[in-house]
């Protein structure tokens, strides 16, 4: 590939960046203040930048996903940029820039700069118009969808022979995994594909001293922190996360059919229906569960005839991303399945990737047909053309893709400095913050946040503590109290004595003193 076309290609992958850092670039890293999942992002980062995060995020479910890596690469710009919350959307900004550019060269290096057009172009829409909230959005179940693109074809490449890969490849799978358990699975299966289809190349050493010993040293830097926890902690997160996933087949079948090949099938028709809203250039209803149901059993069904018609040198890349296709969604579904509870959007959204990589085993298969018609600089010629085209109606799609700076928690803002001013005005004291209306939580932990960030000492019920940190736990003994609840709480306890500290349209923070200083 000539530098010219090399840099064509990054250009491509760049285009769905440029309103972000347009932005970054007008606005800097505001100091805002979170709330909710953003504030507990941003308290896992503000802890491991003092070296004391041992797990991920937390979980609606009481355990933290498994491990920190999330936090450790994002605290030195996160401390950099004064301790601001939207630096998390700057690094993740940053990841998904570094992610783009790698998924194209590692597609080139698949199939050729065909290939890598292709996959540049079909990356554009994805992020633009397909997830149009994925670019900079920091929350831990979607900041890995582009960093598992990138192990697909990690996985490829190592499936090729490119062993040198595999140390790659197992930092990627971690941070993936250590983010949001629920890509477990997904991981698991690309690495098992990756091991037993290498072994058709001989160039491929994986048992080789020079892949296995950098592979087990980043597994080792990456797992150690949740290894250490196990040792230290009163409940082992592992043993909570093993308990919970434990494989009986009543886990395993959590959700209904229905419900899963629909949940799957609105994600994986994700591309292609935003592929017809780009070309166009009109808003399109999301397509129906039938509709989408049809759309991906048709991706499906493309790919396996595709596979199956390949000449043997096709099979090198594009039979290898076909079986990646189906293995990915498999897992997909198996996952979906798997899922506790309500099935919400965003522990889905990653089958998302599987409807991208159909979709590129389709485009590639068309290219590879047309370069034998017409020749392959022609076919290239027409690939960089359209290719271009496609990313600059993606950029100008009728879609509403907000800010790619986090939103203020308007609460929080109001909340906050009140409090603090409260608490510092009783030195000596280490109140505790109680949550007694659960729809409050998202405020609390701004407003905790708020205040650890600012040095004014506070403490956490144990109850949330997998939220905001370990570190915020109460010492023994009596502890005033600072209680969030709603209005009807409120009132309630105010007439138990409470007193009213501050208070915002929904919600509001009320002081209980310890017994002494009420005797």
């Amino acid at each position: 590939m000539s530098r010219a076309d090399s840099a064509w290609l990054y250009v491509l992958a760049a285009a769905p960046f440029v309103p972000g850092a347009l932005e970054f670039a007008r606005r800097g890293i505001p100091d805002l203040t979170f709330g909710g999942d953003a504030a507990a992002l941003e308290f896992g980062t503000w802890h491991a930048a003092r070296g004391h995060q041992l797990l991920g995020a937390y979980s609606r479910f009481g355990w933290n996903h498994p491990g920190p890596a999330f936090f450790y690469l994002a605290a030195p710009l996160y401390e950099a940029l004064g301790e601001r919350g939207p630096a998390l959307n700057l690094f993740t900004f940053a990841v998904q820039v570094i992610c783009a550019a790698a998924i194209v060269w590692a597609a080139d290096r698949l199939g050729g700069r065909l290939l890598a057009t292709i996959v540049a172009a079909l990356l554009s829409v994805f992020e633009l118009v397909a997830l149009p909230f994925l670019v900079g959005n920091e929350w831990n179940p979607i900041f890995p969808i582009l960093p598992l693109v990138l192990l697909c074809f990690l996985a490829a490449l190592i499936a090729r022979g490119v062993a040198t890969l595999l140390p790659l490849f197992a930092f990627v799978g971690s941070v993936i995994v250590q983010t949001h358990v629920g890509y477990a699975l997904a991981v698991v299966v690309l690495c098992v594909y990756a091991g037993i289809r290498s072994r058709n190349h001989a160039r491929n050493r994986l048992t080789s001293g020079a892949v296995i010993v950098p592979t087990l040293a980043v597994l080792l830097v990456c797992w150690a922190l949740p290894l250490v926890d196990v040792w230290v902690s009163r409940t082992s997160n592992l043993r909570q996360l093993i308990e919970f996933f434990v494989p009986t087949p009543r886990h395993l079948a959590q959700q209904p059919w229905s419900g899963t090949i629909a949940a799957f099938a609105r994600q994986a028709a994700a591309l292609p229906a935003a592929l017809a809203q780009t070309v166009l250039h009109r808003g399109l209803t999301a397509p129906t569960d039938s509709a989408a149901v049809a759309i991906s059993a048709t991706e499906l069904i493309a790919v396996a005839t595709i596979r199956r018609r390949l000449s043997v040198e096709r099979q090198r890349d594009i039979g290898v991303l076909a079986e990646l296709t189906f293995l990915l969604a498999g897992a997909a579904i198996m996952s979906v399945r798997s899922i506790r509870g309500e099935l919400l959007f965003y522990l889905v959204t990653w089958c998302s990737v599987c409807g991208l990589l159909a979709v590129v085993v389709i485009s590639g298969f068309a290219a590879a047909w047309l370069g034998e018609l017409i020749g392959t600089n022609r076919a290239m010629f027409v690939a960089m053309g359209a290719g271009a085209l496609l990313v600059a109606l993606a950029l100008a799609a009728p879609v509403a893709r907000g800010s790619v700076i986090g939103p203020a928690n308007a609460d929080v803002r109001q909340i906050a400095p009140i409090v603090d001013a409260f608490v510092r005005a009783r030195p000596g004291e280490v109140p505790t913050i109680r949550i007694a209306a659960h729809d409050t939580w998202p405020v609390a932990a701004g407003v905790a946040l708020y205040l650890v960030k600012r040095g004014t000492p506070i403490a956490v019920d144990d109850e949330w503590l997998n939220v905001v940190g370990r570190s915020l736990r109460e010492r023994p003994g009596p502890h005033a109290r600072l209680v969030f609840a709603d209005n009807p709480i409120a009132d309630a306890l105010r007439r138990r004595g409470l007193i009213d500290v501050a208070s915002s349209d929904e919600v509001r923070v009320l002081f209980e003193s310890t017994r002494s200083d009420r005797q």
